[in-house]
């Protein structure tokens, strides 16, 4: 089995050196994808190379006997990283122990499999590389967010018109209405849907006030929460506060009107009033 060839992501152009091979070697193919026989051969050729810089042998007073040690650390080796560290490339794991070997990860005694899980855990916690990765994926981010096209004012109607009639049709089967910052009421009132003389605006004030008050009596059960409730508030967060409350009963007697909301939502007249937003 051959490693696909995957495409890679631009590398960010501010990375230095180091960085840069902290990333590339980040982006290649996670070990436990990569072919059997591939892996081998990748981790084999690194634990040699590390061996002849050490200017050591490995165990076996024969060459099949040393091939033989080779084989069975390269093979720990693999055991240890697919159980350990599924997510590290052959990259990495040739830029951990290269690392590793020069001393940049603290002492070590002998070249063996705990020395080199010890360099992949160090190299995978190193303050240089989470850096250079970091510095990656906001380059990425950034670039993602070049590209994103605002949405037309089509496709927020679509959004708009969408949320609106989940909105009614929610309603309309559970009488349980949500209008988070009074968006819908806000709307149909300036498209002049929702059509209030004063003195229903002025009666539905009082109902918001009232509603309000028992709300709160019905959740302290007692006038003494709402003396606090008074000196906590002030009048303006209160008023608010019954504005809000008004702009929600007023949007539900409108949605118990029965109204042809997937006809008016169609019309001219409120894309026009949406595009005057």
């Amino acid at each position: 089995m051959t490693t696909a060839i995957q495409k890679s992501p631009a590398i960010c152009p501010a990375l230095d050196n180091v960085e840069k091979e902290f990333v590339t070697a980040m982006l290649t193919v996670p070990i436990p994808k990569m072919g059997q026989d591939e892996l081998f051969r990748g981790i084999l050729q690194t634990v040699n190379r590390s061996y002849l810089e050490l200017g050591q042998m490995p165990a076996g007073t024969t060459t099949a006997e040393r091939d033989k040690s080779l084989a069975a650390i390269t093979n720990l080796i693999i055991i240890d990283i697919k159980e350990y560290f599924p997510r590290l490339t052959l990259d990495e794991f040739n830029l951990a122990v290269r690392r590793g070997l020069r001393f940049e990860y603290g002492k070590y005694y002998g070249f063996n499999v705990l020395s080199v899980h010890k360099f992949i855990e160090s190299f995978l916690a190193c303050e240089e590389r989470e850096m250079a990765l970091s510095k990656q994926q906001r380059y990425l981010q950034e670039a993602k967010d070049r590209e994103t096209e605002p949405l037309s004012v089509e496709q927020k109607w679509e959004i708009m018109k969408h949320g609106i009639l989940s909105q009614f049709e929610a309603y309309k089967s559970t009488k349980v209405l949500r209008d988070y910052g009074n968006a819908s009421y806000d709307f149909f009132d300036k498209a002049g849907v929702i059509q209030l003389s004063n003195e229903e605006k002025k009666q539905i004030f009082k109902e918001a006030e009232e509603r309000i008050k028992n709300e709160a009596l019905t959740k302290s059960g007692s006038d003494l929460f709402m003396t606090l409730v008074g000196k906590k508030f002030n009048t303006h967060d209160k008023k608010a506060a019954a504005v809000s409350m008004a702009k929600q009963i007023s949007l539900a007697k409108f949605y118990d009107s029965d109204p042809d909301i997937p006809g008016l939502l169609k019309s001219e007249k409120l894309f026009k009033a949406f595009c005057d937003e």
